[in-house]
């Protein structure tokens, strides 16, 4: 598109302001195309939507409404088809090759068992994709649309394939491919490499072109002036999303406007929401809690905003909000985090650092009780609450990612003997907001509550890939250092900078999994549920808590042989009093692994 710009505009120099708006419009009509034409599109876009549309987008100047008027009736009346080029089938051999369908190998989630797989037919109708057992009594056909497909992923590499030990090496591996859509895979094995490649390419080129016209439409939302789309934006989620919050929150509607930001006025509804309350703490919880604050919670709520936020706050105005004594939010802050210390001294759980920059974020955007509901949850649930097991495998997880991502910057801090470890937990335990301007964090938050713990790793390491020129040239630890801890005073680093950094990058993020070690697919807002801890979605995290249940086995089965070796042994029968005390050291062991055994995701520290 960009390359069409550039030629379009030498071809034709008198039409647009610059190539810009070429590119804009371009994408805009790969909108129009889909909107006009898609069998899914019910309320389709009128021709006065497409003008009002395209307003501005020719350098802050209209396009001659006739112009528009007549792109939009060549579009409507005569559809833009992508050929689809397989080296020795035309397009129309190719399509009755795809309708009469293909044999496969599926393979099931669940354990390995005698038969892991069953012979599957997969086939195209119009725009669904069709599949069917072919070894099912009923043999029922279930559909899907080709547009919900997300992603393509060649080889046997998913979850799937690896619970039923399907051979990787290449004899093997390369006959397999999985189609990633609603939260779930389809994982099928062909019988010839060729029957492989022309479906793993008709579905890249599928999914290729799903995200190409959801780029279009992020492209033309962009070229409306921010006020007009913050009114529109604003309209749709007060009056569609937010009544509707659980059947919306994972259309492509609602994805691409979250992507956008919420409107601020709208923030703390979408948060709340989003975030939730699977702990089931209630509105009433924060007075409990408040109540119960002691000497020492309220102390420790005044060390912790002075060591944090005022030490930030001496050089970030905007903080100035919570550290100034005249500030009634740096009171209702207080208060927040005294309560907070006393729910996580209830759970037997220390209070992590940085939770002073997290409550103050909340505050922001929501009223005291609410921010404490959705803290305690995202403490108790999200990433935040790591133990060091996790810290340190974030960290191995994050130098990997940075010595191929950037090597000339991981080299740096090695020079300079400056550990990701100086840097990392203050980002990740803040979510940024120690060291970005508080409008930008606040739009982080917003993917991040959209995408989960992922997001914030791509924020991160393309906030480092801006900050990359200054660290560069820092000449000590201590200027490197500061290159990362005050990244909102540096000029590289803005709103528009940072998410065209993270979506230019996004091609390359699936290859960040890997050092993840997570199984795929991913979950995200338009699969079931959000992943907030990659280590519970990491295959080391299973592999623990199946040694942890092995071992918890093994020590039941030795304890009741024990027990039943004293039963039976003659002038060994256990009184009353004897009995309670060992059920009592028991149940104390059991309560003590159990809470050593919970995931890590509930753990504060």
């Amino acid at each position: 598109m960009c390359e069409f710009a550039k030629h379009y505009c030498r071809q034709n120099p008198d039409i647009f302001a610059d190539e810009d708006s070429a590119y804009v419009l371009g994408f805009s009509v790969i909108m129009l195309n889909t909107d006009a034409h898609s069998s899914q599109v019910r309320n389709r876009m009128t021709k006065p939507q497409f003008v009002r549309n395209n307003r501005g987008i020719n350098n802050g100047e209209d396009l001659p409404q006739d112009l528009l008027e007549s792109v939009y009736d060549d579009i409507v009346n005569k559809e833009i088809k992508t050929g689809t080029e397989f080296d020795d089938l035309a397009e129309s051999e190719l399509m009755n090759w795809l309708q009469q369908g293909t044999v496969f190998k599926k393979y099931a989630y669940g354990r390995v068992s005698r038969d892991p797989y069953h012979q599957c037919r997969l086939w195209i109708r119009t725009t669904h994709l069709c599949w069917c057992n072919l070894q099912a009594r009923g043999r029922r056909e279930r559909t899907v649309p080709l547009d919900e497909i997300e992603e393509v992923i060649v080889g046997a590499s998913t979850e799937v394939f690896r619970r039923n030990v399907v051979d990787t090496h290449p004899s093997e591996g390369a006959l397999c491919f999985s189609l990633v859509f609603g939260g779930r895979t389809l994982d099928l094995q062909a019988s010839t490499p060729d029957e492989t490649t022309i479906w793993t390419r008709y579905f890249i080129q599928v999914v290729e072109r799903t995200q190409l016209e959801a780029h279009a439409r992020r492209i033309a939302l962009r070229a409306q002036p921010r006020e007009d789309f913050f009114e529109i934006a604003s309209a749709v989620w007060e009056d569609e999303i937010l009544p509707d919050w659980e059947d919306e929150r994972s259309k492509k509607r609602t994805i691409l406007l979250w992507w956008e930001g919420v409107p601020s006025a709208l923030r703390g509804k979408v948060w709340r929401r989003a975030i939730g309350d699977p702990m089931g703490l209630g509105a009433a919880s924060f007075a409990s809690h408040c109540a119960a604050t002691t000497g020492e919670d309220q102390a420790m709520a005044v060390r912790s905003v002075a060591h944090e936020l005022q030490r930030i706050g001496s050089v970030s105005l905007e903080l100035n909000l919570f550290t100034s004594q005249q500030s009634p939010m740096q009171l209702s802050l207080l208060k927040l985090v005294a309560a907070t210390r006393s729910y996580a001294r209830s759970c037997q759980r220390e209070l992590p650092a940085n939770v002073s920059f997290l409550a103050a974020m909340l505050l922001l955007y929501l009223d005291e009780s609410d921010a404490f509901v959705c803290l305690a949850n995202m403490l108790s649930l999200h990433h935040l609450g790591w133990r060091h097991n996790q810290l340190q495998w974030r960290l191995e997880a994050a130098d990997h990612l940075l010595q191929r991502e950037l090597p000339d910057l991981a080299q740096k801090f090695l020079d300079y003997d400056v550990p990701l470890s100086d840097i990392l937990p203050t980002w990740m335990g803040s979510m940024l907001t120690s060291t970005l301007p508080l409008d930008l964090t606040a739009r982080v938050w917003d993917c991040y509550l959209r995408d989960g713990e992922f997001f914030l790793w791509r924020a991160m390491l393309e906030l480092m890939r801006l900050l990359t020129p200054a660290a560069l040239e820092a000449t000590t630890a201590a200027e490197l250092r500061h290159v990362f801890e005050h990244a909102r005073h540096s000029a590289s680093v803005s709103e528009k900078s940072l998410f065209h950094s993270i979506g230019s990058n996004e091609a390359a993020m699936h290859e960040w999994l890997k050092d993840f070690s997570q199984k795929l697919p991913l979950p995200s807002a338009e699969r079931v549920g959000t992943c907030f801890d990659m280590w519970t979605n990491c295959s080391l995290c299973e592999e623990a808590q199946d040694h942890r249940a092995e071992g918890e086995d093994m020590s039941a089965r030795e304890d009741d042989e024990a027990a039943s070796e004293l039963e039976g042994a003659p002038g060994t029968a256990l009184t009353s009093a004897e009995g309670s005390e060992r059920q009592g050291r028991r149940s104390l062991r059991d309560v003590n692994e159990m809470w050593h055994g919970i995931p890590c995701s509930h753990a504060f520290t």
